[in-house]
């Protein structure tokens, strides 16, 4: 067969799915209904995306996709199903594991064979499942720089986060940015929140009812930034979220992990990790219109600093796991600092060029 019946996903009962060997291209946002699923099986099939619908399947242990098309570059549904213990992503077409396979923390058995893997580095895959995660998850920090290993970045991209050089004087490096978001409304798109406050009342917000979301914002080129400000709108900042930064878009830096805390209720508040005290922040309430300060550059707090990408800024990742109300709304994301002098960047005409500048 070549798709599913779209009936079969109206079983909401349905516990074991194995469809294998047929010719199957696509699956269905419908899916998302069978949130009983235990077991899903599509090896030997024709799949090239997977629906982000997947991330209410929360009950899946079993998943396999083995002999399939798949890149799954941005599966940022794979981070909702925690309880999973055996993923099979085999002789697939992968360059890059996705990242969110660094939450799957009960995460057992895990086939990647037969792809043409370039991130992770190989001594990171042959160290076993442990490894595999720590080096994917957010919280993890590495010394040395896998710039290279990462793959090459679509120059459209850098088109529409083209840096303007001939203008010298930068103060918000989000001005300039192009973003991402993995859910927007209808409306409100993610742009809205780096357009250096032009668009007066223009907002971004994630779909109702939706709470793992992820953003990302390419500057453009490399920053040396100093803070980064979350402008929330109303009372819809998350509960729970993280900001990391790159320079390369594949190694992160864990900057600013926000938790929630009740004072009535302590067994029911996020724990501080060990560790993480110093990038850790606790609020007990959303705050209307809040805005939050994230300090990246600071004299007094030599760990945060120590932990940043030696060679500068261009990429930031702002995790969100949990919300107050029925979305995630932001005004918008400004980020402070200066340009690297020299730093390779994307001119108006989408060259490659080097960016003499003085500083904001």
């Amino acid at each position: 067969i070549k798709e599913v019946p779209a009936a079969l996903f109206r079983c909401t009962c349905l516990i074991r799915l194995n469809v294998d060997d047929n010719e199957i291209e696509h699956l269905p946002d419908s899916i998302g209904h069978c949130t009983r699923l235990t077991l899903l099986s599509f090896c030997n099939n024709k799949l090239k995306t997977l629906p982000a619908a997947m991330d209410s399947l929360t009950g899946l242990r079993d998943l396999r996709l083995s002999h399939n098309q798949l890149t799954l570059s941005t599966s940022y549904f794979l981070a909702s199903l925690t309880t999973l213990q055996i993923l099979y992503l085999d002789d697939n077409r992968m360059t890059a594991l996705p990242v969110a396979i660094g939450s799957l923390v009960n995460l057992e058995e895990l086939k990647i064979a037969g792809n043409a893997l370039r991130d992770p580095p190989m001594k990171i895959i042959n160290g076993g499942i442990k490894i595999i995660r720590d080096y994917l998850s957010y919280n993890v920090r590495y010394e040395t720089d896998q710039s290279d290993l990462a793959p090459a970045r679509n120059k459209s991209r850098g088109n529409k986060a083209a840096v303007r050089v001939t203008e010298v004087e930068t103060e918000d490096a989000c001005k300039f940015a192009e973003a991402f978001a993995s859910s927007t409304a209808v409306g409100h798109s993610i742009q809205n929140a780096v357009d250096g406050g032009l668009g007066k009342g223009a907002f971004w917000q994630s779909l109702s009812g939706v709470e793992n979301v992820h953003v990302e914002v390419n500057l453009g080129t490399r920053f040396s930034i100093q803070r980064v400000e979350l402008c929330w709108r109303s009372n819809f900042s998350p509960k729970r979220y993280t900001l990391e930064v790159s320079e390369e878009g594949r190694q992160w830096f864990l900057v600013r992990r926000v938790v929630w805390t009740d004072p009535k209720k302590p067994e029911e508040s996020d724990k501080v990790t060990p560790g993480e005290e110093h990038v850790t922040v606790l609020h007990d309430a959303y705050g209307t219109n809040r805005v939050d300060v994230i300090t990246l550059r600071d004299e007094t707090n030599p760990v945060l600093s120590s932990a940043l990408p030696a060679t500068g800024v261009q990429w930031l990742r702002l995790h969100m796991s949990r919300r107050w109300f029925n979305s995630y709304r932001l005004n918008d994301i400004r980020a402070w600092g200066n340009r690297i002098e020299g730093a390779s960047g994307m001119t108006v005409d989408g060259q490659d060029t080097k960016i003499s500048f003085v500083d904001a």
